[in-house]
């Protein structure tokens, strides 16, 4: 049920307690775990590298083939189990990626076949991390399907009333936003707000992520007295729960720094910008896509300010961050290099 390529190791050993018996035995006994693997390649079952096992498609359908329906359905699960235990939680975090490009195409092969079998939890967690991480890299249509998929499978296991539904809907919001549908945004937004709000109160972190997404999209409406209240309530939330500088919070400021400057409050933004760069820099280092997206906020309001030379310089960064981490494809990265180039045009 996996892809037949690159398939690590270490999922093995990480996943053991997901293993049938027979396997988790061996997993736990390194000599007979090597025995295994020399078997597997001896009889060219298997590709075998130091990290990676690699099988042949054939072999792949004619072990199924073999199988009785109710093994099938073991294995499956135990596929859904051991990739979904190590499937980051942060997947449209551009640190993640790396592991996260190593498991989605199990991951991919997993939904491939899941229509046949029962629906877990852990199937529509796995989904919907896809989902997440398809959005991250601007694969918005990828994106849209697994989210929308997680949340029906979500729904029909929890009801519609779950904190974990809220979860699935709140990015199922963030992806329309992606599509330009603020009010379709907005909608899935204040739904999962509600859901939250019920379930933990109003001062917990993940009611916080809702107030600023709900804020982000207020912004993009036009509405900026609403888009900062929410703002400055997620801010308040995340500010006694994390201190004063910490990345979530570093979120909350940057996009309070976006309304700002839609309002023409310059010197205000400008502050904004600048203590999110501050905050992420400490937390990720200067290569960072956050780090990216608040140098260009600050270099548009340095030219609202008058000060190109500045405003210049950290879109020069920006984009070379951006380029570097998210490729020359991406929608931040067009952002900002439409923005320098804008500027360069006026300099002229």
């Amino acid at each position: 049920f996996l892809a037949p390529e690159s398939i690590p190791k270490y999922l093995f050993k990480e996943g053991k307690k997901h293993l049938p018996r027979a396997l988790s035995k061996i997993v736990d006994n390194q000599i007979k775990l090597n025995d295994a693997w020399e078997a597997l390649g001896k009889y060219s079952l298997a590709e075998l590298k130091p990290e990676f096992i690699s099988i042949h498609r054939l072999v792949q359908a004619v072990n199924s083939d073999n199988l009785e329906e109710s093994d099938k359905s073991i294995y499956f699960q135990t596929a859904v189990e051991i990739i979904n235990n190590v499937f980051p939680l942060e997947s449209d975090e551009v640190l993640t990626w790396p592991v996260c490009d190593l498991l989605v195409p199990h991951g991919n092969a997993i939904i491939a076949a899941s229509e046949n079998y029962t629906a877990s939890l852990s199937l529509t967690r796995l989904i919907n991390q896809i989902g997440v991480y398809n959005l991250g890299r601007a694969n918005f249509s990828v994106a849209k399907a697994c989210i929308e998929s997680a949340l029906k499978l979500t729904r029909n296991l929890l009801g519609q009333d779950h904190p974990n539904v809220a979860t699935v809907v709140n990015n199922l919001g963030s992806v329309l936003q992606a599509y330009g549908d603020n009010e379709g945004a907005k909608k899935n937004f204040e739904l999962a707000l509600k859901i939250d709000e019920k379930a933990f109160g109003p001062d917990h972190p993940k009611v916080a992520v809702k107030l600023n997404n709900i804020g982000s999209v207020l912004k993009y409406m036009g509405d900026y007295e609403g888009a900062i209240n929410n703002l400055e309530m997620a801010l308040n939330i995340d500010e006694k729960v994390f201190g004063s500088d910490h990345p979530k919070v570093a979120i909350r400021v940057n996009n309070l720094g976006e309304v700002l400057r839609a309002q023409k409050d310059f010197k205000a933004a400008k502050q904004s910008f600048e203590r999110a760069i501050r905050i992420n820099k400490s937390a990720f280092g200067l290569d960072h896509p956050s780090v990216a997206m608040s140098m260009n906020n600050l270099g548009l309001v340095l030219r609202e300010m008058g000060n190109n030379k500045d405003a210049k310089k950290n879109f020069e960064r920006a984009k070379d961050i951006a380029t570097k981490l998210l490729g020359e494809d991406h929608p931040h990265t067009k952002t900002v290099c439409q923005n320098l180039e804008f500027l360069l045009s006026e300099m002229k």
